[in-house]
């Protein structure tokens, strides 16, 4: 019972309405297939393991494939050579594929917020009683660990900095890998700082290899970046087929929100804990259970993709010259992106 109460808060986000169609569904005849990209060990494609362990995709009629790709480059690459149709990663890292003449276009959301800035415990931080911006001038000159050069972790440092009115340039970017590769940056001093993503910033906690400083989840940071947890992140692929292949895409988005519904069920709460440590294990930490229990009482799981929040990315993107001009739109949200 303290579990469930506990969880309370993540459970209680509203629900779609379109929910109840996918949850009554009965199995097509037909199971198309369908490659999507996962991230290993990152509780932030746990969606599609329940939906894949819980039948939702089987009873949808797909057949789908999760391939473990660690990064937005090698998820963008996969997409590109053909081995998945959809790939997940933030919307900045869509947008600036598309400013290099991808034609990419998102299709349903994943997650909101889910970065934090964890700094070394022996780093000083003269600024970070003053919280957001002014503790960004102590980053500076720092060595910053990301997942991978260009993957949306460095997007998410350039623009804390940027918003700061500070140069993203001004600290060395690192590629470390997830959490695993954190840990050890962070302890021998390979990395001053890191940018985790989903629970990784938790864990290097509980660890005492780090502080965090800055937690978008957790309502701080910049407030044009804050704004934009109804299109963080999602699923998108490339435009000829998401043009071709629109049934098979309103069946994914349906197993997507039935494995919401199951993850937001008062009921499931033991076992969206279950759920949340089988897909993204925690290893160095007494308690592994505790930790994936309070971080999912933050964590912004969902399956929309706002349109009107989309527009914002434009703004921030443009201001922080990621882009040289705002992007149409509806040129890159699918037309049947589930909305809130």
């Amino acid at each position: 019972m303290k579990l469930r109460n506990a969880l309370c808060a993540v459970l209680a986000y509203p629900i779609l309405t379109s929910l109840s169609p996918a949850l009554a569904a009965d199995a097509p005849s037909d199971q198309r297939p369908l490659s999507i990209q996962v991230y290993p060990g990152f509780v932030g494609s746990f969606l599609a393991s329940i939906a894949q362990d819980e039948g939702f995709y089987k009873t949808n009629g797909l057949d789908v494939k999760l391939v473990p790709l660690g990064d937005g480059p090698r998820g963008l690459a996969a997409l590109e050579g053909g081995s998945i149709q959809l790939a997940q990663n933030n919307t900045d890292f869509m947008l600036l594929a598309r400013s290099r003449g991808l034609d990419l276009v998102m299709v349903v959301g994943t997650w909101g917020e889910q970065f934090a800035l964890v700094v070394r415990d022996d780093v000083a931080l003269p600024g970070a009683a003053a919280g957001y911006p002014a503790v960004m001038k102590d980053i500076v000159g720092k060595k910053v660990g990301v997942s991978a050069r260009g993957a949306g972790t460095e997007y998410a440092m350039r623009t804390l900095l940027s918003s700061a009115d500070l140069d993203p340039e001004s600290v060395t970017y690192i590629a470390v890998g997830g959490t695993a590769g954190q840990v050890p940056a962070l302890r021998t001093g390979n990395v001053d700082a890191v940018v985790a993503a989903g629970i990784g910033a938790d864990v290097v906690k509980a660890m005492g290899v780090g502080k965090i400083v800055i937690d978008l989840q957790a309502g701080q940071g910049p407030k044009d970046l804050l704004a934009l947890g109804n299109c963080y992140e999602g699923y998108f692929g490339k435009r000829a087929w998401v043009d071709a292949n629109t049934d098979t895409l309103l069946r994914f988005v349906k197993a997507q929100q039935a494995a919401e519904a199951w993850a937001r069920t008062p009921a499931n709460a033991e076992k969206v804990i279950d759920k949340a440590l089988a897909f993204a294990p925690i290893a160095g930490v007494a308690d592994p259970r505790a930790v994936m229990k309070g971080y999912l009482q933050r964590a912004q799981f969902h399956t929309v993709y706002n349109r009107e929040c989309a527009a914002g990315w434009n703004g921030l993107m443009t201001r922080n010259k990621l882009l040289t001009a705002p992007m149409d739109v509806g040129a890159f949200v699918w037309s049947g992106a589930p909305q809130r």
